[in-house]
């Protein structure tokens, strides 16, 4: 039976995605967060935390807790938050969020349905995506995803080549590659990239994956379009390799950006040449789609 350790943190809103980074970077093996805001059924997250706002990551029984939680403590300390650290063995983790997934249609098309329920009544199959998220993000419940999906029905074509990048259970990458797109998916973490081979073998999808980031990525032709739903720091990290990856006209579509911060990524997108062509918000949360113009960086 494995063994995690829960790390949490309790944060004032505006350092959410810098918690969620923080996290990231001591080697978590899933991360998923709470934004305070109410939901609606049948987009109904687990209640998680009374206090509202938090980030919250898992790591292995590996020997590096004590480490780990003296960093945490002394960032939660810095940004005005709180950590707690609870051990969880993954059957605990697992029942504890399977009774609030059900079958949801996060935008116009797609059905999202967990792997052990049953297709909702009168859904043809090709629009589902059946999910097992394991311990990687993406059940499409949360606004930032919902929101990527909404946006990618509307802009994905197919024979186009797309990139997902930080693909968590693989639900974007499914998402294109059902809407006839040629699809490479890209997951640093491990344990989320086993998640979403897992997910695209359910599928018998034919999606490239590689452990790493967009740097680690095998040279190819240039992309049409590129999914990123990430936080603000990452895209504002990650975008310089994106850009090599595209051709002038490809679209991109950010989600994971705290409303506090949105400055940011259209300051972003000026220095890099991305107009944007739709926007969506829901929450504290924003999504944005762009389009690159080359002659314009």
């Amino acid at each position: 039976m494995s063994i995690w350790w829960a790390a949490t943190l309790d944060v004032p809103l505006i350092h959410l995605a810098d918690a969620m980074d923080a996290l990231t970077a001591l080697g978590a093996a899933g991360v998923e967060w709470e934004d305070g805001e109410p939901v609606r059924a049948p987009f109904t997250d687990e209640a998680f935390s009374p206090e509202g706002v938090f980030a919250r990551a898992y790591y292995p029984d590996d020997g590096r807790g004590e480490d780990r939680r003296r960093t945490l403590e002394a960032w939660a300390a810095d940004h005005g938050g709180r950590l707690r650290y609870e051990r969880r063995t993954e059957t605990e983790w697992e029942s504890s969020w399977r009774q609030y997934y059900r079958p949801i249609r996060p935008g116009v098309r797609f059905w999202v349905v967990p792997a052990w329920e049953a297709d909702p009544e009168g859904v043809a199959g090709g629009d589902i995506l059946r999910l097992d998220p394991g311990m990687a993000f993406g059940t499409g419940t949360h606004p930032s995803t919902a929101m990527m999906m909404r946006l990618g029905e509307k802009m994905i074509g197919g024979g186009e080549r797309w990139l997902d990048v930080g693909t968590g259970s693989g639900i974007l990458a499914l998402m294109a590659w059902k809407m006839g797109a040629e699809v490479t998916a890209v997951e640093p973490d491990s344990t989320a990239a086993r998640v979403a081979v897992e997910n695209f073998e359910r599928h018998e999808a034919h999606i490239a994956l590689t452990v790493g980031t967009v740097r680690e990525l095998p040279s190819g032709p240039p992309r049409d379009g590129i999914l990123a739903n990430l936080t603000v720091d990452l895209l504002k990290s990650e975008l310089p390799a994106f850009l090599p990856r595209i051709r002038p006209g490809a679209r991109l579509i950010f989600s994971g950006i705290v409303q506090e911060r949105e400055a940011e990524i259209w300051e972003l997108a000026r220095g890099a040449g991305l107009h944007a062509v739709d926007r969506l918000t829901e929450g504290a949360w924003t999504a944005i789609a762009f389009v690159w113009d080359a002659e314009g960086t």
